[in-house]
C-alpha cells in the first residue's frame, strides 16, 4: 500500500485471485480510473488490459480475513478507505496476473531495444518480437489517450511469464485533469517514438466518438452486481471525457499525417 491507494489481494472461492483497489480518502478516483481504462481498452480491441469491474467489499469481511502477519497496517488502511453507511467499500476488482516478467523496457537500454521496432525506416522486428512491438505501439498511444503518465516510472511496464506480450495494467493515476505540463510532455515524447501502428487499433480509435465514449463510461455498475451506491455516477467527469476526446483527435491527426507522408502500408504494419 502506498500513500495514495489501498490494494488488497483477494482469494476467491474458485481458488483464483484478484486485486481490489478500494476507494480511499487520499485517492478517491483511482478505482474508477481502472474501470474506465479497461472499458476504453475493450472498445479499442485491446487484449492486453486485464478486466476491471466494480466490486464492493464488507468491512467485517475484510477485517476477519486480513492477513494476521500484516495486521499492524490495517488501522491505517481502515481510516483511509471510504466506507459507506452499510459498512461496504467500493473499488475495482482486477484478476491477479501471476508471474509478471520485467523486460526492462523503461530503462535506456530497454528503449534502445524496442524503439527501432516502431520506426518506419528501421527493419521490422523478427517474428518472435512482433507481438511485443505491436503491444508497445498500442500501449504508448493508449497511455497518451488516457493521460497515464507513470508507465515508465518503474514497476509499471511488465510482460507475461514468457515475455511474449506486454501486460498493460495499473491505471489508477490515469485521466488526470488538467494534465500537468511536465507529465503531458513526457507522455507525448514517448508517443512520438511510434511510427508503426496496429490497423485494428487505429480503426477502433476512429470509431470511439463522443457518443460511444460516453456510453462506455455511463456508470460503474457491472456484472454481476449493480447495487453499488455512488457507482451509479459516471466513471469520469465531464472535463475528463472532453480531455480524452481532445487527445484522441491529436493522436489521429498525427497518425493521418504519418500516413500522408510515408504511406498507409508503412504505417499500418501490425494487425
Amino acid at each position: 500500500m502506498g500513500t495514495t491507494s489501498v490494494v488488497f489481494k483477494l482469494h476467491l472461492d474458485d481458488a483464483s485471485m484478484a486485486s481490489f483497489r478500494a476507494r480511499t480518502r487520499t485517492h478517491p478516483h483511482g478505482w474508477s480510473a481502472e474501470i474506465a481504462a479497461y472499458r476504453i481498452a475493450r472498445a479499442l480491441r485491446m487484449d492486453q488490459v486485464p478486466v476491471a469491474v466494480a466490486h464492493r467489499i464488507s468491512r467485517n469481511v475484510l477485517v476477519a480475513r486480513f492477513d494476521n502477519e500484516k495486521r499492524e497496517r490495517l488501522a491505517a488502511m481502515d481510516q483511509n478507505i471510504v466506507w459507506d453507511a452499510d459498512g461496504f467499500a467500493i473499488g475495482a476488482a482486477v484478476p491477479w496476473v501471476p508471474q509478471l516478467r520485467d523486460l526492462g523496457f523503461e530503462t535506456n537500454d530497454g528503449i534502445r531495444v524496442w524503439a527501432p521496432w516502431l520506426l518506419v525506416d528501421s527493419p521490422m522486428p523478427d517474428a518472435e518480437h512482433v507481438a511485443l512491438a505491436r503491444d508497445m505501439s498500442i500501449m504508448l498511444a493508449f497511455d497518451l489517450l488516457i493521460a497515464n503518465f507513470d508507465r515508465m516510472s518503474g514497476g509499471n511496464l511488465k510482460a507475461n511469464a514468457d515475455g511474449t506480450r506486454v501486460v498493460i495494467r495499473d491505471h489508477n493515476l490515469a485521466f488526470i485533469t488538467p494534465f500537468p505540463e511536465m507529465q503531458r510532455a513526457a507522455t507525448e515524447r514517448r508517443f512520438v517514438r511510434v511510427e508503426r501502428f496496429s490497423r485494428s487499433f487505429v480503426l477502433a480509435l476512429r470509431a470511439l466518438d463522443e457518443t460511444r465514449l460516453r456510453s462506455l463510461l455511463h456508470d460503474a455498475g457491472s456484472e454481476p452486481a449493480r447495487d453499488l451506491g455512488s457507482a451509479s455516477e459516471p466513471l469520469l467527469t465531464e472535463s475528463q471525457v472532453n480531455d480524452v476526446l481532445s487527445r484522441r483527435q491529436s493522436i489521429l491527426t498525427r497518425i493521418d499525417a504519418l500516413i500522408a507522408r510515408r504511406g498507409e502500408n508503412s504505417v499500418f504494419v501490425f494487425e
